[in-house]
């Protein structure tokens, strides 16, 4: 099929995003691959992208610094972080339609656009009360709606912090690397970006082969969320219990 833009996340596994986004404009551009494509695959990708230009918007979890040049020399023509805004999302959209680009230079989008997690304390309080109120205001989204997500989060919190615990425990980085992104995409969703730095900490420091107190970040992070997921109890009652997809999808999906 052909898509107007594509929305391309930058951590995946097997291939990331920045890859692919070099796989995809080498064939539109015919320069040499970055990295081998199947053979079947090479007929139908040549002839619909050779000589083209596919617009691709890079999506990614926490803004850091570097993250949108690499985005950008990748050869991708915008830049968003999530959660976001509809209306950030549109305007980066506007900045790539006013310029019509075969290709958007990289100071085009404005970084504006890029919602930045401010640095707060870790033990500012948390309340699922306040977690509602952001979801509420960020999405617009019905309360028995965001009661929903609240019961997802809960489980999903609760359920990669034990991950994450048992990979500590059996020294197993990458997977604690990996249960770290996914922390970070759902406690920044939640509002705690006080939280989520913490997380991505964790994530980035193993990435980078950094010899970084992660026991210590664990109990840092884990510490003011302990309160709100070990009671057992679902945040809003029996009547937001339904099944529900988690908040935070794994990249992979």
């Amino acid at each position: 099929e052909s898509f107007d833009v594509i929305l391309m996340d930058v951590q995946m596994p097997l291939l990331d995003g920045l890859t692919t986004t070099a796989i995809i404009r080498a064939l539109e551009n015919g320069t040499p691959f970055p990295r081998n494509v199947p053979e079947d695959l090479l007929p139908a990708l040549g002839g619909r992208l050779a000589n083209a230009h596919v617009t691709i918007v890079a999506m990614t979890a926490h803004a850091m610094v570097g993250d949108r040049e690499r985005c950008l020399e990748a050869g991708m023509d915008g830049y968003i972080t999530k959660p976001f805004q509809p209306a950030q999302l549109a305007e980066v959209f506007l900045a790539l339609a006013a310029h019509n680009p075969t290709r958007v230079a990289g100071d085009q989008v404005n970084p504006a656009t890029v919602p930045v997690p401010q640095a707060q304390p870790a033990c500012v309080p948390i309340s699922w009360q306040d977690m509602a109120a952001h979801l509420q205001a960020a999405t617009g989204l019905r309360s028995e709606q965001v009661n929903r997500l609240l019961n997802a989060a809960q489980m999903s919190l609760a359920d990669n912090l034990a991950k994450a615990m048992q990979a500590l425990q059996e020294e197993d980085r990458p997977a604690l690397a990996k249960v770290a992104h996914t922390l970070k995409g759902t406690l920044l969703q939640l509002g705690l970006d006080h939280l989520a730095a913490i997380a991505q900490d964790i994530d980035t420091g193993i990435r980078t082969d950094s010899d970084l107190p992660y026991a210590t970040l664990l109990d840092t992070l884990q510490a003011p969320l302990a309160g709100l997921l070990n009671n057992g109890k679902k945040p809003w009652g029996t009547n937001a219990t339904q099944a529900t997809p988690p908040i935070t999808r794994r990249n992979e999906q």
